[in-house]
């Protein structure tokens, strides 16, 4: 007969009554000396270590950022402005936003204007910078810009913003922007050196130091001219989709679609594509219609009329 079970049940039992017997002794300690034994928390196992408040610095506010970088070192552009970007990790609750939110809609109303009005330079602009023109050349097209957008680049985006803040909040929103604007200066510096990245304090070669306020310029319009391309772009998109429903509304066929789609784009390049005056609008839409039938052009007129 196997007589090593009994044995270990004996021998666990013993063992529990000690386990217990000590826990009598200790509280036992304790009550001797008017002292209770302190009851483990309620989120901590009793045999776990002792827990270690995080502290301030590695709170997610502290780490907050807007700077991203892709696999090779470049900065990951937002989509929207910097100081647009970092209301949304102050954690302001719905009041306190209010202002700043309200101070952005009618900011997007504006740059929507300058890029509809002005969407002829904007563009030439941006072929001259992409194309590696002479300075001279940039320089006169960047003063027509400033002359034109001078209403929204003074005072500067992220003063505006900063005024509408809690006093709490306005250091975090400025270390925020700062650093995301001093990533692009970095990494604009390094792409004239040929894609080297940019070492502290050093300035590109060949260029002479400006005055800060010079500088903070240049950074701003610089900020304002992608805010126009992706409101140029979305106004790109926007029509792009209009078109491809009213297609549909009138059942084009695929000859049709591409003959009105060649209509608008010929249209386009002669009228920069944002700015038509009512004649230029009207001979567009008498082109298209010579192309549809009686009952599409019924379609058609009803679907823009419903615009």
């Amino acid at each position: 007969m196997d007589t090593t079970g009994p044995v270990r049940t004996r021998a666990a039992n013993k063992a529990a009554h000690s386990i217990v017997a000590m826990a009598l002794l200790l509280a036992a300690a304790g009550a001797s000396q008017g002292v209770e034994p302190e009851p483990p928390a309620a989120d901590q196992a009793p045999l776990s270590g002792p827990k270690v408040a995080p502290s301030e610095a590695a709170s997610p506010a502290a780490s907050a950022t807007l700077v991203k970088r892709h696999f090779d070192g470049t900065l990951e552009p937002l989509a929207q402005r910097p100081e647009a970007a970092a209301i949304d990790l102050l954690g302001l609750t719905t009041q306190e936003r209010a202002a700043a939110d309200t101070l952005l809609t009618e900011r997007a109303a504006k740059v929507s204007t300058l890029a509809t009005e002005h969407a002829t330079l904007l563009m030439s602009l941006k072929g001259s910078r992409e194309g590696g023109r002479l300075p001279e050349d940039l320089r006169q097209k960047m003063r027509e810009f400033r002359e034109a957008a001078s209403g929204l680049l003074n005072p500067p985006l992220a003063e505006q913003l900063s005024a509408t803040l809690p006093d709490a909040k306005r250091a975090e929103f400025r270390r925020l922007v700062n650093e995301y604007t001093s990533a692009m200066n970095e990494d604009e510096a390094a792409a004239r050196r040929g894609g080297m990245q940019a070492m502290d304090g050093e300035r590109p070669a060949g260029r002479r130091p400006e005055r800060a306020g010079a500088a903070a310029m240049m950074m701003e319009m610089n900020l304002l001219l992608r805010e126009t391309g992706r409101g140029l772009a979305a106004k790109v998109t926007e029509r792009r989709e209009r078109m491809d429903e009213l297609l549909k509304a009138v059942d084009a066929t695929d000859e049709q679609a591409e003959k009105i789609r060649r209509l608008a784009r010929e249209s386009a390049s002669e009228t920069s594509g944002y700015k038509q005056t009512e004649a230029q609008r009207a001979e567009l839409t008498r082109k298209i219609l010579d192309v549809l039938t009686p009952e599409q052009r019924r379609t058609w007129m009803e679907a823009m009329r419903g615009r």
